[in-house]
């Protein structure tokens, strides 16, 4: 990143930040929403799976 500035004489100058980036932070930044995505599946998944058994066990006997 660049930043201009002006000195006390009013000259213009820049600083320049560099910033070294984890590939794990830019990983995970891109497979957030599919993590997401898979857990509200597994979700519903179990949701579906844990009220046909406790349906089961009520109606039949």
């Amino acid at each position: 990143m660049k930043f201009d500035f002006y000195f006390a004489d009013q000259e213009i100058g820049s600083i320049y930040v560099i910033k070294k980036v984890s590939p794990y932070a830019a990983l995970s930044k891109n497979l957030f929403p599919i993590l997401i995505g898979v857990l509200i599946i597994l979700l519903i998944v179990t949701n579906g799976i844990l009220n046909y058994l406790v349906t089961r066990s009520i109606v039949k006997p």
